[in-house]
């Protein structure tokens, strides 16, 4: 009992902590800096040539934001398909994430080897969820 006792303070601050750092991860401006630093980063590994590995940073950054900004459980099993058709996503957002699925599969999974183009589009993809989630204008 006096452990539980002098615990309270802890689990109460812990709670509140959580949610004041859930309620920063949603505000605008930290979700178009991540976004942001998810572009860097592909733009980088573009700038390299490795464009599957670039349009793969934008689908797992689309993913983790998802999960962020629409408050959904994301299984870690899931293919990014099942994602797609579990998540609630406005029409602009669907049609982001879903080009960004296509053009990496195709590199993953069909043995294509990823373009320039192929980026580009992917990025501009990236552009328009990033703007259907909220994140800012595209840039």
């Amino acid at each position: 009992a006096y452990g539980l006792y002098h615990s309270r303070f802890h689990f109460s601050r812990s709670r509140r902590l959580s949610r004041e750092e859930d309620e920063a991860a949603l505000d605008p401006v930290a979700t178009t800096a991540r976004m942001e630093k998810a572009q860097a980063d592909a733009d980088f590994y573009a700038r390299q040539g490795n464009f599957a590995e670039a349009m793969h940073v934008l689908l797992l950054q689309s993913v983790a934001e998802m999960r962020l900004r629409l408050d959904v459980s994301i299984a870690a099993s899931l293919t990014s398909r099942e994602i797609l058709q579990h998540i609630e996503l406005s029409p602009e957002a669907r049609n982001g994430f879903s080009d960004i699925i296509s053009r990496v599969e195709v590199c993953y999974f069909g043995c294509q080897e990823a373009q320039e183009d192929d980026y580009r589009a992917c990025r501009r993809s990236f552009e328009a969820l990033k703007l259907a989630l909220g994140g800012g204008a595209a840039s």
